[in-house]
């Protein structure tokens, strides 16, 4: 499978718990089915993923911990409650290497073509809540494992989110830009993906 389309997820951290929301991917790939003599095709299919959420919370032995010892809201040389998306390095780095990691998906699209396209997208409704549970643990494990291998890489990227997040809020209460698509402008919304070909579209979950 190939990915064509990304779309960063908003994060932001409170009471040392990680959370981003609205992600989304789109992929290309191919597919080959067979039933015995009887039936066989191929072709290829889209998949669209949005609403791809993640919490990374302390390990439970942290969350006790942290119970019975609260906090204390940090503030700046100002009087201020710092940015609670300003996370500092050690909390960060916490979470990274012991974080507990849960992953959402709010809806899964998958377009067939080619032969036995129908007949693929309708098993991919029958086994729908197995495939959308499956994406949402293979992702869950995916963002550990990159954690584990590349634990410097994946706190700037996270720290980046932050950063992002802060300037979203910002760019937010202004006019939403047009994209144009061929010769028709079309508003694009976070999440919303375009140029899908034709095909037998089937909505997971």
């Amino acid at each position: 499978m190939r990915t064509t389309n990304l779309h960063l997820p908003s994060a932001a951290m409170k009471n040392d718990v990680i959370t981003t929301k609205g992600g989304g991917v789109s992929m290309v790939g191919k597919y080959r089915f067979t039933y015995g003599r009887l039936l066989s095709g191929d072709g290829d299919f889209d998949v669209i993923v949005s609403g791809l959420s993640l919490v990374i919370s302390p390990p439970i032995r942290h969350r006790n911990q942290n119970a019975r010892h609260p906090r204390v809201t940090h503030v700046n040389s100002h009087g201020d409650q710092r940015n609670p998306n300003n996370a500092d390095r050690d909390t960060l780095m916490r979470l990274v290497h012991h974080g507990h990691v849960e992953c959402t998906a709010r809806s899964v699209k998958i377009k067939f073509r080619g032969k036995s396209a129908r007949l693929c997208g309708f098993l991919t409704k029958v086994f729908s809540r197995w495939i959308i549970s499956q994406l949402q643990i293979s992702t869950a494990e995916f963002v550990k494992s990159w954690f584990r291998e590349e634990p410097d890489m994946s706190s700037i990227a996270l720290m980046a989110l932050f950063a992002m997040n802060d300037e979203n809020a910002v760019e937010n209460n202004q006019p939403e830009k047009l994209k144009h698509v061929g010769k028709h402008p079309q508003t694009l919304a976070p999440g919303r993906f375009l140029g899908i070909a034709r095909g037998s579209d089937f909505d997971v979950g």
